[in-house]
């Protein structure tokens, strides 16, 4: 499999926002439509990948696998 990690020093996500953020139309942002992640989700599920993240208030890391083809 292949592993990627995006992480940031930035903003935590709040724990109750940790378990809506792949969720279509789900957004904190006022600016924002909330397809994002949810896009990312589906794409990857179609190709057996999974993504999920870690928030601290130090950081945020996105993870995502692939299997190999």
């Amino acid at each position: 499999e292949v592993l990627f990690i995006v992480s940031n020093n930035g903003k935590s996500i709040p724990e109750e926002n940790m378990r809506l953020i792949f969720d279509h139309g789900f957004s904190t942002n006022g600016d924002s439509t909330g397809l994002g992640l949810s896009i990312v989700k589906k794409i990857l599920e179609t190709h057996s990948g999974t993504i999920t993240v870690e928030s601290s208030p130090e950081r945020t890391s996105f993870i995502i696998c692939l299997p190999k083809q």
